[in-house]
This record gives C-alpha cells, sequence and structure tokens, in this order.
C-alpha cells in the first residue's frame, strides 16, 4: 500500500506508528506513506527495484516532502488536492504497489471535484477525506462531535491531549494518546457520517466530514463498517431490518429477514457496551429465520449502553 498525505509532519508521523504496529503482522509487505515522515526522511532509500527513473520535481509551495521523494507530477495534476490522488496513481504505476490512498481536507481547495473524479480512474485511489482537518479524525477518539469547525485550529483536541496546538502538535505523539480508545473513534467515525447520510450534496461539499477511519480499519486488515440507529427506527443491516424499543428497563429488538435466504439466528450478534466500555454478549439461539419472517430478542438492559447489532461485516449501534 502507498499512502499520499497533503501534511509532511503530523498525519505521516501518526501512520508510521500504526504502520510499525501493522507490519509485523504479515498482511502488508510494505507500507510507504509520502511525504516520508520527518525523523525517516535523512536515511530513507527506495529497495522496490520496479521503481522508475521519472525524474525528481522541483517542489511547488506547499507541497511538503523532500525532493529525494517527491515525484515529477504532470502540469494537468499539480493543482491541490488533485496531486496527491495523483501521486498516489504514479506510485502504483511506476513503483508496483497494490493499493493506493489519499489523505487531505477540505483547507479551501477548489479543486475538490476534480480531485474525486481523478480518483476514480483507473488506478483508482482510495480517499481518506476530512472536511476540516485530521484533527476531527482524532478529536472523534474522546467524543462524539458534529461541529462545523472552519479550520484546524478551532478543534479543541488540547482538552484531550495537552498542549496540541499549530505551533507544538509536530512534536506530540497523537498516535500514543489515541491507539487505545480507537475502537471509541471507529464508532464515532460511524455516527458522524450516520447523521449526516441523508445530505444529496457530495461529500466533499459535507461538514463535518470525516472518513479516514476507512484508511485506519483497511490498514488493520477489518472489514466491518459502522453505522447508527435510533431507538423505535426501522434499521437496515445487510439484508435485515430491525427495529428497538425500550420498555423501562426492558429493551426489545425486532429482526425481519428479508434476504433471499434463510438465516440462522446465530449467524445474528448482539452485545452491549456499558459507559465503562464493558462488553455482555447476548446468545440467540440456533433458530432458522425464514425470508420475511421475524425473530424476536428482549432483555434487560441499564440505561446508557450502547446496544449493538452485528451481521455478517456490519454493525449498527442504538443507544439505550
Amino acid at each position: 500500500m502507498v499512502i499520499v498525505c497533503e501534511d509532511s509532519v503530523v498525519t505521516p508521523a501518526y501512520l508510521r506508528e500504526i504502520r510499525a504496529e501493522v507490519l509485523p503482522l504479515g498482511q502488508w509487505s510494505d507500507i510507504a506513506i509520502y511525504p516520508i515522515p520527518p525523523d525517516e526522511a535523512a536515511t530513507a532509500k527506495n529497495n522496490n527495484p520496479q521503481k522508475s527513473p521519472r525524474k525528481i520535481r522541483a517542489l511547488l509551495a506547499g507541497d511538503g516532502g523532500t525532493a529525494a521523494t517527491a515525484l515529477d507530477i504532470e502540469e494537468q495534476y499539480r493543482a491541490v488536492p488533485v496531486r496527491y490522488v495523483r501521486e498516489a496513481q504514479l506510485r502504483i504505476l511506476e513503483e508496483g504497489y497494490n493499493e493506493g490512498w489519499a489523505v487531505y481536507d477540505l483547507d479551501g481547495h477548489p479543486a475538490q471535484e476534480r480531485a474525486h473524479a481523478l480518483s476514480l480512474t483507473e488506478p483508482i485511489i482510495r480517499l481518506g477525506f476530512s472536511s476540516v482537518a485530521i484533527e476531527h479524525w482524532f478529536l472523534l477518539h474522546f467524543v462524539r462531535d458534529n461541529t462545523s469547525y472552519t479550520k484546524s485550529a478551532q478543534v479543541p483536541l488540547d482538552t484531550h491531549i495537552p498542549n496540541y496546538a499549530k505551533d507544538t502538535k509536530g512534536g506530540i505523539d497523537v498516535y500514543r494518546h489515541t491507539r487505545p480508545r480507537l475502537e471509541i473513534a471507529l464508532e464515532n467515525a460511524g455516527w458522524l457520517r450516520t447523521i449526516n447520510a441523508a445530505s444529496p450534496v457530495p461529500f466533499y461539499t459535507i461538514n463535518p466530514y470525516v472518513d479516514m477511519d476507512r484508511l485506519i480499519k483497511r490498514i488493520y486488515g477489518r472489514e466491518e463498517e459502522i453505522s447508527w440507529g435510533e431507538l423505535g427506527a426501522h434499521l437496515t443491516i445487510r439484508s435485515l431490518h430491525a427495529i428497538t424499543e425500550r420498555i423501562g428497563t426492558t429493551t426489545r429488538m425486532t429482526i425481519v429477514n428479508f434476504s433471499s435466504i434463510s438465516v440462522m439466528s446465530s449467524q445474528i450478534g448482539i452485545y452491549t457496551l456499558d459507559p465503562q466500555r464493558k462488553r455482555v454478549d447476548y446468545a440467540l439461539g440456533n433458530k432458522l429465520i425464514p425470508y420475511s419472517d421475524s425473530f424476536y430478542w428482549e432483555a434487560d438492559i441499564p440505561s446508557h449502553s450502547l446496544l449493538n447489532l452485528t451481521f455478517e461485516n456490519h454493525r449498527v449501534i442504538v443507544a439505550v
């Protein structure tokens, strides 16, 4: 995998720590990060035998990176953020990577539509996009926040990561502060997208919007898609429809199978997380649920718990 980042310090350093955790597990043979994280740039070497002799380009203002690692981007692709998508494509084409990501934010750049359109052309590039800054992704490790910030300095990350500010963030180990709360961040990012899902406009015009979690899950080899629902509302999780009701301390869920085949209740998972994130799993037996048939489940669940319904690689969360 190759990841091309807009900023040259915070994001590469954060991803470097995740890479160091993941590479020994063997799923990835290499995860290249550009610009090369600052403390690696002086010693970085390219060991890829497929590397192209493409000439080194002169860095344009605001590029980030180093002259030793920068590609010569064609003139028609030099607008920001188009250039990050194009660099990822070139590194796939010329250096043999299997998968490419571009990580950037809105930041007032006018070429968002062009960047998205280019990402959908071969080789396809996946995006880790933030409407304001990656700081909103970091903030989601601590709170569910739906504030429409206009610049990164407004994101109150210093409330949770001491001394995090524009002039100091380059020296802070964000990974150390956020890694223990990754599960919370993945849930909160799913929450943020769910509440904005009804918007008919392109994602790059929505504020707030974060899908950095998709890159992080990909690096860790996780395929789970997380969304949120509300009590009393109809929920869809793959081919299942569900509705959750609460009467006193009792929570009841009705699940209807709308797939073309029967489903076993044992394929469905239900568990809760309390405010301290203690997990309680509920056994659903091994009942056959034919097409259009229903399955009922109920239990006494403490208030302020998160009820999780899982099926295949999807999860829906309801606060009860």
